[in-house]
């Protein structure tokens, strides 16, 4: 059913370089401009990335063009 409501997925992979201090940039700029988890999108994280999959193409935009 979650795949019903949030149609539009964004894959952010983990990459070298990368610091907890600029995922915690990104996830706090998501949660600043899309609310918390649930309304507007979801989110899973795994080892290799972090997913987030939202209601609408221009959330998934947004979050593709500052996290990716």
């Amino acid at each position: 059913m979650e795949e019903l409501e949030f149609p539009y997925t964004v894959s952010v992979s983990w990459k070298d370089g990368d610091t907890m201090m600029s995922w915690n940039e990104k996830c706090a700029w998501v949660i600043e401009n899309l609310g918390l988890p649930g309304h507007r999108y979801v989110y899973h994280a795994t080892w290799h990335n972090m997913t987030f999959s939202t209601k609408t193409e221009e959330d998934a935009c947004f979050i593709a063009l500052k996290c990716s």
